[in-house]
């Protein structure tokens, strides 16, 4: 129920029953007043009693209609903010909940690297296993390396020095790094460059060890070699491999070369 304010001005309806009319009339006038200011029904009234109360009814009725058209306002207001409380939390929620979706699939989807898998399998393995997997991943490094060469091989970005007599460390280092970028297996480096230095010195031409490190590329992937049999370059420099010969055993039969040849 909402709570009317006594004002002054009823005091001049109360002093005007007071001067016009009896004793009863004037508690009659205040009764009604008490009553429909706590949403009473008003009993009936004498005439004079009407006459004064009427403008103070309807001015409460009117305070009492404002009053309750604010309160239902600030309902509306409570409810419309409730609302958009709500809607803001379904949205968090459903965002929440397509992020963890989006996670999940993209879990689903994407595949495990090597390196994943490295990691997954060196969990409470043994140093045989362990063993065996560094084995596996050195094979794929190396298998890695062997898929980058093709018959097209890059060609020096110099000259190659022809008089042994007149080679320096300098044009035999640049001699050497083009042929290291040919090599399938790079181990060893540094003997393998002692090895070429004293090599070409002797009188071995760049050409010869160049077409040697084609040769055996050519050799290893025709053979199918396994990566971990391929020579390290300090051991193919130091055993001058370049002059190896090695014998076309032709394609495999039931292949698609083999079929092509037929």
């Amino acid at each position: 129920m909402a709570k009317i304010e006594f004002r002054t001005e009823w005091l001049t309806q109360i002093g005007l029953a007071a001067k016009c009319g009896s004793a009863d009339e004037v508690v009659e006038l205040c009764v009604a007043i008490q009553r429909i200011a706590q949403g009473k029904p008003v009993d009936e009234m004498s005439s004079l009693v009407a006459l004064l109360f009427e403008p103070i009814k309807e001015a409460i009725n009117e305070e009492r209609t404002k009053s309750e058209r604010n309160r239902t306002n600030r309902q509306q207001k409570a409810n419309k903010n409730e609302g958009k409380t709500e809607v803001v939390r379904k949205e968090k929620e459903e965002r929440e909940e397509n992020k963890e979706e989006s996670r999940e699939e993209s879990e689903e989807v994407s595949p495990h690297t090597p390196l994943q898998e490295d990691k997954e399998e060196s969990k409470g393995e043994t140093r045989e296993e362990r063993e065996e997997r560094e084995t596996r991943v050195h094979a794929r490094e190396s298998e890695t390396a062997l898929s980058i060469f093709a018959d097209a091989l890059p060609a020096p970005q110099f000259v190659p020095g022809s008089d042994p007599h007149k080679l320096t460390d300098k044009g035999l280092e640049q001699e050497f790094e083009a042929l290291w970028l040919l090599y399938p297996r790079k181990a060893g480096k540094a003997d393998a460059l002692r090895h070429y230095k004293s090599a070409r010195k002797s009188g071995t031409s760049y050409d010869e060890v160049e077409q040697g490190i084609i040769r055996y590329t050519r050799h290893i992937k025709d053979e199918h070699t396994d990566p971990q049999y391929i020579a390290m370059g300090s051991t193919w420099f130091c055993g001058h491999r370049w002059e190896d010969v090695y014998a076309r055993h032709g394609p495999k039969p039931g292949s698609l070369e083999w079929i092509a040849q037929l």
